[in-house]
């Protein structure tokens, strides 16, 4: 019998060949798509799970209250807190270390200078809590060797093709590392994506770095314990806090301690400098969910409703069966298996997809996905196909299996040609996704527009900076040699000095400021930017009062405030000459410049505070040039750079990417919403092609006689697209308040946005109307083109 079925679902789908098409294509897409989706969800739930005792691994994160309102947020503790723990705190079994060093690390090989971002320093413990799959070694000679290092398997593969890397040696400084080990590079699932590790001893080696580090007030390490199951977060976090304060000889309350579970740190974006992977965004993952799910179900609701509505065609075929004995449940079966002959053809052709679309997956969410190193892959087709089989097969095999025989034989039973009511909500619920989809994809489009044109208050153009790293040797001297020789360069039109990148201010302070009427009880967290004299010249910065500091040795304990901390401080006036503190070094404020954006436009702009100080260290040589010479002033400043500082790679980057990289997820997010939007709006339009076609086959002999008594081809297209395009129109309608609502609260995320103007609802639903009315009018006007004697003998 079973055979049987499957013959028959076999002929049918040959007999039905453009259906066919239709139902497998689109199902293909949408398997392909939701599995795509559902991996890189399911990753970004897992992370760090691996890790065996990942349930009892803790973060022992900071928060630092500064005033009434605002507290400060890090991820790192002092570093002799993790020597103390585990007598003090039986439920701690074990605790360990984690240093990232800020910036590149230089490398030498083979008297070759390279640079690397994944570098980290661990302590001897490290491999006790964590898990790591070793391909050559193991951590006993990390342990025992402080200069030991460990690197992955892919950096090894890169440095040392065909050779084994143990015991090679490479140096950093003048320093010699030897590797003692390789492993599995980290799955694309974890915080911890380390191309080298290093053994903390190495960096204590330095009698200045060991001061400074065993100092308590100094919170540069992040701390993770491995807990027992008696231990409780709330209660460890209070006793934490208490032992801080105990230790460190503080009256003061406003430093607390709170563990962090594990496999809650990727989503937690709130703490600062973490040197971890980059945290990810919960709502993102639950909106991709929901897209992923909707997906399939539409491509599913093709299939439901290009088979309910050919249902008309298989009246007969199920009555005769029933007449000689086959039963509902029977008949039931029989279309379940073509169901699952047509899901299991789409899974396979998903699977092509999938291959193909996984590059674009990895280019968009910077993953590193690959059928070799994701099995759980085929996991979720299989489900998705099972899922498929069930969503595609239960509604139709009731539907068709419950037709009256009697009735049929007698000509009594009818099913209407145009869509069922069902059919129609299916239609406007798959459009309805769709331009909400649309609606929000050019609403993102917008808004990272209006980030890149939005006036900064400064140019950044024609600009790139070079970053000079603290360690290299000498480096406030090689910083302020490089700025004298560029400036003589002719490929450059301008070079000035700063401790940070004018779009992106890190240096941030709370607590050495005062004026004349400030609450002492108040820490105002201010932005500080030191800064050449020329700085204003080179940005094109505005003052609103006041004027610009000089490179005269009094203007060096001078201010220059934003209108932000002038507002914020509440700084009586007159405020040009009113005397100010900084750090100790008391002077005056000699200027007031216009707001400007120094951080991302999600964040308002705070007060910052400037000033000049020629013998101190600063770390970014700002470089503006002549437009097209940026080749020649990349070559000079290189040339220059390894003259100068000849054991490390400079650092640069043109400011535009700089400030594209502040909002580098919203562009993720844009490109995911440009492809799924694209597939499901696809994937609809298949299904609506596919009941236009049908549409006009059970109609064939009504256009023909319609032709006949003088009908233009307009009056028929119109007539066949009419019905279609009204349950688009619904589906906008419905869109469009639900789009409003959703990209709203997304906006918020925003200090400066634009609003969901109507233009948007209005594109959209142009573009949606335009490409449904395309799909349905080309089946329209090859049957309104009909020669009507032929329409007239259809059978």
């Amino acid at each position: 019998m079973i055979k049987n079925y499957f013959k028959i679902a076999y002929r049918s789908l040959l007999k039905n060949r453009l259906y066919s098409l239709i139902n497998i294509g689109g199902l293909a897409l949408g398997m392909a798509t939701a599995t795509l989706l559902f991996l890189w969800v399911q990753n970004e739930l897992s992370f760090d799970s691996y890790h065996k005792k990942s349930e009892n691994i803790y973060r022992i994160n900071t928060h630092l209250k500064i005033n009434d309102t605002e507290t400060w947020h890090w991820a790192s503790t002092p570093y002799k807190l993790a020597d103390y723990l585990k007598e003090n705190f039986p439920e701690i079994e074990k605790s360990t270390r984690l240093f990232t060093p800020w910036g590149d690390f230089n490398f030498i090989l083979n008297h070759e200078v390279f640079a690397e971002k994944k570098v980290a320093f661990v302590d001897n413990r490290w491999f006790d809590v964590f898990d790591y799959r070793f391909v050559k070694g193991n951590p006993e000679s990390f342990k025992k060797d402080n200069f030991s290092m460990i690197i992955s398997e892919k950096k090894a593969q890169e440095l040392f093709p065909n050779e084994n890397p143990i015991g090679k040696v490479i140096q950093h400084d003048s320093l010699l590392f030897t590797i003692g080990a390789v492993v599995h590079s980290s799955p694309s699932n974890s915080s911890f994506q380390y191309d080298f590790i290093f053994n903390n001893a190495s960096r204590l080696s330095n009698p200045n770095v060991a001061q400074n580090d065993e100092q308590w007030n100094n919170f540069n390490y992040q701390t993770f314990i491995l807990s027992s199951s008696t231990l409780k977060p709330k209660e460890a976090s209070e006793k934490l806090t208490k032992f801080l304060k105990k230790t460190r000889n503080s009256d003061e309350d406003n430093t607390n301690l709170e563990l962090q579970k594990l496999t809650d740190i990727h989503f937690d974006n709130v703490f600062q400098s973490t040197g971890l992977a980059s945290a990810g965004d919960k709502t993102v993952v639950n909106i991709f969910s929901l897209v992923a799910i909707f997906i399939l179900l539409i491509a599913c609701i093709n299939y439901i409703n290009l088979t309910t509505a050919k249902a008309s065609q298989r009246i007969k075929e199920v009555s005769i069966k029933k007449m000689i004995g086959a039963t509902k449940m029977g008949l039931f079966n029989q279309f379940i298996i073509e169901s699952f002959i047509t899901s299991f053809i789409a899974a396979c052709l998903g699977l092509l997809l999938i291959s193909l679309g996984l590059p674009l997956l990895n280019n968009i969410s910077d993953s590193s996905f690959s059928f070799q190193t994701n099995p759980i892959m085929f996991y979720i087709l299989g489900g998705i196909t099972l899922v498929s089989v069930l969503l595609t097969g239960i509604y139709p095999s009731l539907f068709i299996s419950s037709f009256n025989p009697i009735q049929s034989i007698k000509g009594t039973m009818k099913l209407n040609t145009k869509s069922s009511s069902f059919r129609k909500g299916l239609v406007v619920f798959q459009f309805t996704f769709t331009v909400v989809l649309l609606m929000s994809t050019l609403l993102i489009f917008r808004q990272l527009k209006f980030i890149q044109n939005k006036p900064l208050g400064y140019e950044k153009e024609h600009i790139f900076t070079i970053t000079i790293p603290w360690n290299v040797p000498n480096s406030s001297n090689v910083g302020k040699t490089i700025y004298e020789k560029l400036k003589g360069e002719s490929s450059i039109k301008d070079v000035t000095l700063s401790n940070s990148s004018i779009v992106n201010v890190m240096n941030t302070h709370s607590g050495s400021l005062n004026w004349p009427g400030r609450d002492t009880t108040w820490n105002p967290t201010t932005s500080l930017l030191k800064i050449s004299a020329n700085y204003k010249k080179f940005y094109d910065l505005k003052l609103s009062e006041g004027r610009w500091i000089t490179d005269s040795k009094a203007d060096e304990s001078n201010f220059i405030l934003n209108e932000t901390a002038i507002r914020e401080f509440k700084i009586p006036k007159p405020w040009i000459g009113q005397s100010f503190e900084v750090h100790g070094i008391k002077g005056e404020i000699v200027g007031i410049v216009k707001d400007f954006h120094f951080k991302s436009l999600k964040e308002a702009i705070t007060p910052i505070v400037l000033y000049h100080d020629s013998h101190g260290y600063m770390s970014t040589i700002n470089v503006k040039v002549f437009p097209c010479q940026y080749q020649k002033a990349l070559a000079f400043a290189q040339a220059t750079w390894k003259e100068l500082a000849p054991n490390n790679i400079m650092n640069y980057e043109f400011l535009d990417d700089t400030f594209n990289n502040l909002h580098k997820n919203e562009g993720k997010q844009l490109k995911m919403f440009n492809a799924f939007a694209g597939i499901v709006l696809l994937i609809s339009c298949f299904g609506l092609f596919g009941l236009a076609t049908f549409a006009s086959e059970v109609r064939t002999k009504e256009i023909g006689i319609r032709k006949v008594m003088g009908a233009s081809v307009g009056s028929i297209v119109n007539l066949l697209s009419k019905d279609f395009l009204i349950l688009v129109i619904i589906s906008i309608l419905v869109a469009a308040p639900i789009a409003w609502w959703a990209m709203n609260k997304w906006l918020q995320q925003f200090a400066y946005h634009i609003d969901f103007h109507g233009s948007i609802v209005l594109l959209a639903s142009i573009l949606v109307v335009t490409i449904a009315f395309l799909t349905v009018s080309y089946q329209a006007v090859r049957t309104a083109l009909l020669n009507p004697v032929k329409s007239l003998k259809v059978e």
